[in-house]
């Protein structure tokens, strides 16, 4: 399976066996992290809804900040694909103002900039979705392996257009949930070390059982693929 862990920050991965150390591994950035029971998490670390926080608490010192029921509202009648950043451009890490890098980064790459709170937010999420897709592609590069759909876990999965965008961007279902994610594998581990229950396999099944699990299925691909060629060429992923 892959997955991504979507918050403040993405992680975008899977489970293996043995870990994958080769050239295109280092390149492209990802990490193979020790995990629970003798497995690795070949991953790579995005940038996230740290871009929207950043967005939102500009908004707020302006005044400007609708909420986000009326901002995802905003979001989704805002024009499709008009700009698109590289999340992980440096110089979204902790710009004074979240806005104004990104219209600064439109300009910088020969775009024209958002030009209202909606578009700008939709820039973002179409912009993550893409970096997903690209992220997923690689995985499946270095693994050899053609994933059915990606399972997205964390707060991220709140953000229901992020989600929709995922499955347009990628062409495959989305599967969303659980939400407390971190908090849920910290109680499996304890879970485990205690006796509670047999391992990683049987917390797994617990998991399914106990929470819903939402999915989201592509439906409006038109623009995505042509999109994507356009995130390729943008730099630093």
């Amino acid at each position: 399976f892959a997955f991504l862990s979507s918050g403040t920050w993405s992680l975008l991965g899977t489970e293996l066996e043995r870990p994958i150390v080769d050239e295109r591994a280092l390149a492209w950035n990802f990490a193979n992290e020790v995990g629970i029971g003798g497995t690795y998490r070949l991953l790579r670390n995005i940038t996230g809804l740290w871009l929207v926080e950043g967005c939102r608490r500009a908004w707020e010192r302006q005044g400007r900040w609708p909420g986000y029921e009326a901002m995802a509202a905003a979001t989704l009648e805002a024009p499709a694909f008009r700009a698109t950043i590289d999340p992980n451009d440096p110089s979204f890490l902790n710009p004074v103002d979240m806005p104004d890098a990104i219209a600064a980064f439109c300009m910088a790459t020969g775009q024209t900039p958002p030009d209202s709170p909606g578009s700008v937010t939709r820039c973002v999420l179409e912009s993550l979705a893409l970096a997903y897709r690209q992220a997923l592609e690689r995985v499946e590069a270095l693994t050899g392996y053609r994933f059915p759909g990606l399972h997205v876990v964390g707060g991220g999965t709140r953000n229901d257009t992020l989600l929709q965008f995922t499955a347009e961007a990628i062409g495959r279902p989305v599967w969303s949930g659980p939400t407390e994610a971190t908090a849920i594998g910290n109680l499996l581990g304890q879970l485990m070390a205690s006796g509670r229950i047999a391992g990683v396999r049987e917390g797994r099944v617990l998991v399914r059982e106990s929470f819903p699990v939402r999915t989201f299925e592509p439906r409006a691909r038109k623009g995505w693929d042509e999109a994507f060629h356009r995130f390729q060429s943008l730099g630093s992923m």
